[in-house]
């Protein structure tokens, strides 16, 4: 059975609970959403980030 490794985080993850899983700030989640090193999407003034864009940026890509 395959397995992916974005099945092991929400399907969508708000910026403390990407915090939370990086053990960073929320604000330097911010700043890299900002600064485009993490994709996300803005919904209303809140930032949301599709898992397999967190697994992405873990495995250093685009």
């Amino acid at each position: 059975m395959p397995s992916s490794q974005s099945q092991e985080y929400p399907s969508v993850m708000t910026v403390q609970e990407v915090a939370d899983t990086l053990q960073i700030t929320p604000q330097t989640v911010r700043a890299l959403l900002t600064q485009k090193t993490l994709r996300g999407l803005k919904v209303g003034k809140f930032w949301r980030v599709p898992s397999a864009n967190l697994v992405d940026y873990l495995k250093g890509g685009d």
